[in-house]
């Protein structure tokens, strides 16, 4: 029978002072919010060409099918006006924000501040769940 032990220590270097974190400046806080809705902002424009790209699609299909005079594709055109539209204004809905939004200047409180950038974390969330569900119906047509 072998038994093995196995042990281990801490040989790190590390002191208990390193292990403390310094905590963050409002400002190191305002910018970490501030990159957070960014990165939301990035994510939701990464979708726009898809968008763009159903939205083109929609009006293409629903085109050849008026073209075709099929009353029987009636029900499938107004699907895909509707997906057109959808799609339309979650692209509206990106544009306005982008142009509605504002890094907040350095003389505004930092409550003022963090209020703003929590708010405009919000509205472009929604507007990325909104791109989100409508590619979803889009591609589901």
């Amino acid at each position: 029978m072998v038994i093995v032990v196995v042990s281990s220590c801490n040989t790190s270097n590390t002191s208990s002072e390193q292990l403390i974190e310094t905590p963050k400046s409002d400002g190191e806080i305002k910018d970490e919010l501030y990159q957070e809705v960014i990165e939301v902002h990035d994510i939701a424009m990464l979708k726009l060409q898809t968008i763009m790209t159903l939205k083109s699609a929609a009006i293409k299909e629903a085109d050849s099918l008026r073209d075709l005079g099929d009353e029987v594709q009636a029900d499938r055109i107004e699907e895909l006006e509707k997906s057109e539209l959808s799609l339309e204004e979650a692209n509206k809905s990106m544009m306005m924000w982008m142009r509605a939004f504002r890094s907040p200047a350095d003389s505004v409180s930092h409550e003022k501040a963090m209020e703003y950038l929590r708010s405009e974390y919000d509205k472009i969330a929604k507007v990325d769940s909104l791109m989100d569900q409508v590619v979803e119906n889009a591609k589901a047509l």
